[in-house]
């Protein structure tokens, strides 16, 4: 069995905490973002929720399809389309069925500071 625990970017890599097999690990994997671009022929695979039809591309790197993005948001006529919360998709990309935690493998822990001050902080 294996989960995540915390997953966050670092450059262009997904840093992944987790649990496989009841032992603890820590991952830097490279991430490749998918996104969608208006299509050359009506007939793909994918299609917007309005029906336009779109096709998949892979920029590159998480920076090189951040840079992508920029350079084409004010371009007109030309629509990006997809998820640009890499990490959101980082998981839905591995780990593409129900996840089953045990919480007993997950350290748990609250802070509760209560302090006065008279000056601020």
């Amino acid at each position: 069995m294996i989960f995540y625990s915390h997953v966050f970017p670092f450059g262009n890599k997904m840093c992944v905490r987790g649990y496989e097999n009841g032992k603890p690990f820590q991952r830097k994997i490279d991430f490749y973002p998918t996104l969608y671009v208006n299509a050359k022929t009506p007939n793909t695979e994918w299609s917007t929720l309005t029906g336009q039809a779109v096709e998949e591309i892979k920029p590159g790197t998480v920076k090189e399809t951040r840079e992508f993005v920029k350079n084409y948001e004010d371009v007109s006529g030309f629509d990006i389309y997809g998820n640009t919360n890499y990490v959101c998709q980082y998981l839905s990309d591995t780990y593409e069925s129900d996840i089953r935690w045990d919480m007993e493998q997950i350290k748990v822990f609250t802070i509760d500071i209560e302090t006065s001050t008279e000056s601020g902080f």
